[in-house]
């Protein structure tokens, strides 16, 4: 495409000789052709492998516009990423402050990542009730990782954060996954687009039978009742079936996705 907006394009192929019908040798499609990136935010409570990876795979993504925020023991934060707006305005007023406290500064983001932060960074400032906004309300994409400190690991049961999210947290007494395992897409999980490996459904299911271990996770009960569970654990099971350990939903005006992993830099 040689200009911006929606374009429509027909696809023909010359078929290999006499057919018995030409009519599935062309197709019709859209492409949305966009100057903008889309711009992710990615917060991580420590320098490991998870982050490193994501932000490796997120800044060499030509369509991503990456920033990240770390924390930094005692309690400091290191922002990576452009410094300004197009508009020349800050992306954030104080870097130091780590994650962004007013939502005009949140909602300069299109999707957000969370990864392994303790609850008090978000009960700081209210930034339980920022993130239910910036979801519900502004149409922001959400994504949360597994880790020692969130989901009921992290005491996260009665936040806005839980209601956000599409695992139903129970508080049981399991909150961890310590063994390796090998994660099972599910049949929603094969034809979920989040999760196409390959556009053939079964070299999909092969290619996600051939990834890796990874390292653990947090223990989750079930998903809600109008979420989409797409991978599961491939032995445990609870009383609702197999253990979840990702899932989608729709929240408000926003979508939300959410893994229960530890250790999924492995599938790099």
């Amino acid at each position: 495409a040689d200009k911006p907006g929606l374009q429509v394009y027909r696809l023909t192929l010359a078929g290999p000789g006499k057919e018995l019908t030409e009519a599935n040798n062309s197709m019709t499609f859209h492409l949305d052709v966009r100057e903008e990136k889309i711009r992710v935010l990615m917060a991580e409570g420590n320098f490991g492998w998870e982050y490193k990876f994501a932000k490796n795979a997120l800044e060499t993504d030509p369509a991503v516009t990456f920033h990240g925020i770390l924390r930094i023991p005692p309690d400091e934060w290191f922002y990576q990423g452009p410094d300004k707006r197009d508009d020349g305005k800050p992306v954030l007023r104080n870097p130091k402050n780590g994650f962004p406290d007013v939502i005009e500064e949140l909602s300069y983001f299109d999707v957000v990542i969370l990864g392994d932060l303790e609850r008090k960074v978000f009960e700081e400032a209210k930034r339980f009730d920022l993130l239910d906004l910036y979801v519900r309300e502004r149409g922001g994409g959400l994504g949360t990782m597994g880790g020692f400190s969130v989901y009921s690991a992290g005491h996260y049961d009665d936040t806005a954060l839980a209601r956000l999210i599409p695992f139903r947290l129970t508080g049981e007494k399991k909150t961890q996954l310590i063994n390796r395992f090998q994660a099972k897409i599910t049949p929603q999980g094969l034809a979920h687009p989040i999760l196409q490996l390959e556009s053939d459904p079964a070299k999909n299911e092969e290619a996600w039978a051939g990834l890796p271990w990874v390292e653990g996770g947090n223990a989750m009960t079930r998903v809600k009742p109008s979420a989409m569970e797409l991978l599961d654990h491939p032995t445990l099971k609870t009383k609702y079936g197999p253990r979840p350990v990702a899932a989608v939903w729709e929240c408000g005006r926003g979508r939300v996705y959410s893994t229960a992993l530890d250790g999924t830099w492995h599938w790099s």
